[in-house]
């Protein structure tokens, strides 16, 4: 077969030699036999340093007619170097594994002896294996020391003692990494990335543990962060079903994710403790594709907010999460959210205050509101699927609500439950195929009547209406019965309204008359009453 060429750049840093070829120096060779992983080694080595550089690197050429599928050990090869390294008295004797170690290296390997301004770490330089076949735990903790080794850059100081790493990054060089343990990055670190790759849970990964654990518990700085501004790139995080998610952080402020990928955890895939600040976007998250079959035990959750201050945007969430996204904690914005996590779940379930969700997507699965507050609801569409407005305890409140220009496609639209005791500020209207809100406008006819009740169950949300407008319009009797003014006045009828506490309306009038009424209801102001409806 035709040969197989594998581009190498032998780089050791500190007490190893480096041999670069240069194209056009004249060459001088040695001869010798690898196994294969050897040869990958040597391939994977040049690949760390970047395809433009490769060039102009020396190369190692297979003996022709070796195919290293079949011949997995002692392939011949050909390794050529030029005389300017020869020149530098490396040695060129023994096995690659000699001239390219194998052997991990160590934090002090890289530090000890020198600095690099390169703050880029591979986990393959300290033995992870980027196939994803072999557990690759004990290189990440070492990619870690390294890390957060900052005797190479300059001592700067971040909020509340952090440290500041100067943008290090662990970069995965698109490897697929098998991990038995959690990566943990401990707490009062900053400014630092992980990139470009996957990371995968093996089987005898801890079930209640996340493959990245950020921060510890118990910060008792003033604003509850101990760790800032993290950045996640183009990562995909596979639980496989055996941890309980990707990632977890405590008391972090600034942690920007995206895009990422995350499949196949148990418990939750991303959950925020504590610190503030997450911008989660153009990421998909789920515990199972869509063309598995969960067990009937699948109830994760896909992300998890128990902080302050959150965005997401452009996430998809799908196939099957119990919950899509949990907010339990103020300030969070949603937009352009789309959770499609199964019929008659919970896409986004809010329980807590001053919280917009703007142009989600609710693909069959309900958004959930629990005693809301501060919360603004708009331009969002809901497929087969409603809004369930719940009140829970005892002395439940609801105040200043915007729920306005969403879409709807079934009835019901709103799902009303349980008593709140009061309610203030509510404006729930201008809801396309939705007749529930806070507010409407009724005109019913009248027959020479004093006294007409008009029914407003079916299109207020709440029992009592607040505020009450109406209009009414006479049908003008004969003109011999209009011989003079008084006879006029005593046409045109006085009306009123009478006080109410249930969701119709009784207009009075005299006298008696026909024509129509033409009513208008609002609620949403300090009353409390609420009518329940199972949903």
């Amino acid at each position: 077969m035709a040969s197989l060429r594998l581009l190498a750049c032998l780089v050791c840093v500190g007490a190893l030699s480096r041999f670069v070829c240069a194209v056009a120096s004249p060459y001088q060779s040695i001869h010798g036999s690898m196994t294969l992983d050897e040869a990958m080694e040597v391939h994977l080595t040049g690949m760390r340093h970047g395809q433009q550089k490769m060039a102009d690197h020396g190369h190692v050429l297979l003996n022709q007619g070796v195919d290293p599928r079949k011949e997995l050990r002692n392939i011949p090869f050909t390794m050529y170097f030029d005389d300017a390294d020869l020149s530098q008295g490396s040695s060129l004797e023994g096995s690659p594994s000699t001239l390219h170690s194998s052997t991990p290296k160590s934090p002090a390997s890289i530090f000890s002896s020198s600095c690099t301004s390169d703050r880029s770490i591979n986990p393959v330089d300290y033995g992870a294996d980027p196939t994803g076949l072999r557990d690759s735990t004990d290189a990440f903790l070492t990619a870690v020391e390294v890390l957060l080794n900052t005797s190479c850059i300059p001592q700067t100081i971040m909020a509340y003692n952090v440290t500041d790493l100067g943008g290090t990054e662990i970069n995965l060089q698109y490897g697929q990494y098998l991990i038995s343990k959690p990566i943990h990055i401990p707490s009062f670190y900053g400014h630092y990335a992980i990139r470009y790759g996957t990371i995968r849970a093996s089987e005898s990964f801890p079930k209640n543990l996340w493959l990245l654990n950020i921060g510890d518990k118990g910060c008792s700085t003033p604003q509850k962060t101990c760790s800032i501004w993290v950045n996640i790139e183009q990562v995909m995080f596979d639980s496989a079903h055996i941890a309980a998610g990707s990632i977890v952080t405590h008391s972090l402020m600034g942690l920007f994710a995206g895009p990422t990928f995350h499949i196949g955890f148990n418990v939750v895939g991303i959950q925020l403790n504590s610190g503030h600040a997450l911008m989660l976007s153009d990421s998909w998250l789920a515990q199972y594709y869509w063309n598995e079959t969960p067990p009937p035990s699948a109830n994760a959750t896909a992300v998890q907010l128990n902080n302050a201050d959150n965005l997401m945007f452009n996430v998809i969430v799908f196939q099957h999460t119990n919950v899509g996204v949990s907010v339990n904690g103020g300030g969070a914005v949603l937009h352009g959210v789309h959770v499609w996590n199964g019929n008659n779940k919970t896409a986004i379930a809010l329980d807590h205050q001053s919280t917009r969700v703007t142009n989600c997507y609710f693909d069959g699965a309900f958004l959930h509101l629990t005693n809301p507050q501060q919360l603004v609801i708009q331009n969002s569409f809901f497929l087969n699927t409603f809004l369930w407005y719940e009140a829970s305890g005892d002395k439940a409140q609801t105040t200043d609500v915007i729920i306005t220009d969403n879409t709807f496609t079934t009835q019901p639209c709103i799902i009303r439950t349980h008593w709140f005791q009061s309610t203030s500020g509510i404006q729930i209207q201008d809801n396309l195929n939705c007749p529930m809100a806070t507010r409407a406008i009724k005109s019913v006819p009248v027959h020479n009547s004093t006294s007409v009740t008009v029914d407003f169950c079916a299109e207020l949300l709440f029992d009592q209406i607040q505020t009450v407008f109406f209009s009414h319009t006479i049908t003008p009797p004969p003109p011999q019965e209009l011989q003079d003014a008084r006879a006029l006045n005593e046409v045109f009828p006085v009306c009123h309204a009478l006080a109410t506490t249930t969701c119709n309306i009784t207009i009075q009038c005299t006298p008696a008359f026909n024509g129509s009424l033409t009513v208008e209801a609002i609620q949403g102001n300090s009353i409390s009453c609420w009518k329940y409806s199972a949903p």
